[in-house]
């Protein structure tokens, strides 16, 4: 089986296709163009990111950046968006394709051969695993919460389903040395 096309190529040839952009990633000046581009115009980019992966909301975003200062910067106002959902929407098909969900080598794998593969099949039973864990934690929809990645030779990937069942998610790898694994969830107010 062949590897799978970067995503940079897909997402910069529909720019050309569907807005008009031409962006080379493969050279050194055109990556540092679609870079430019992606700071100077930062609605558009972060617009066309939302149409190329096709991101779904049951409510529309009534804009795409409020302002463009840091911090206080909002971005999609007024979206709802499931990140697990949107993740594992293609599951299946990826499946049956043989592609795996999560691919992952580090360096002491790299020097014996060795490579972890995550099917979508068990990605998604992790997923729903995780969610229930935090459901029952009393996490519900419109709370917030956060996981920490410790630094360790395999991938987490319960991080993607905090939003199955909270609003947001956040995911942050220390660099400071190895931790334990923890999960913290803070209720938040609601927004209308």
């Amino acid at each position: 089986m062949s590897p799978p096309e970067p995503q940079i190529l897909r997402y910069t040839r529909w720019l050309r296709e569907q807005r008009g952009l031409e962006f080379d990633p493969a050279t050194p000046a055109g990556y540092e163009r679609l870079r430019r581009w992606s700071c100077d115009d930062l609605r558009g980019f972060w617009q066309s990111v939302w149409d190329f992966f096709g991101i779904e909301s049951p409510i529309p975003h009534r804009t795409v950046l409020v302002a463009d200062t840091m911090p206080g910067a909002e971005s999609f106002p007024g979206a709802q968006v499931n990140y697990a959902q949107h993740v594992l929407r293609h599951a299946e098909r990826s499946h049956a394709a043989g592609h795996p969900a999560i691919v992952f080598r580090d360096e002491a794998m790299q020097a014996h051969g060795e490579t972890l593969e995550i099917t979508w099949r068990e990605l998604r039973r992790q997923v729903a695993s995780f969610a229930t864990a935090l459901r029952g934690m009393g996490v519900a929809p419109g709370d917030r919460s956060a996981r920490s990645c410790p630094t360790c030779r395999r991938p987490r990937s319960p991080s993607s389903p905090a939003p199955a069942s909270a609003r947001s998610g956040r995911c942050a790898r220390p660099t400071w040395g190895r931790w334990r694994s923890w999960t913290a969830s803070a209720r938040s107010s609601r927004r209308s």
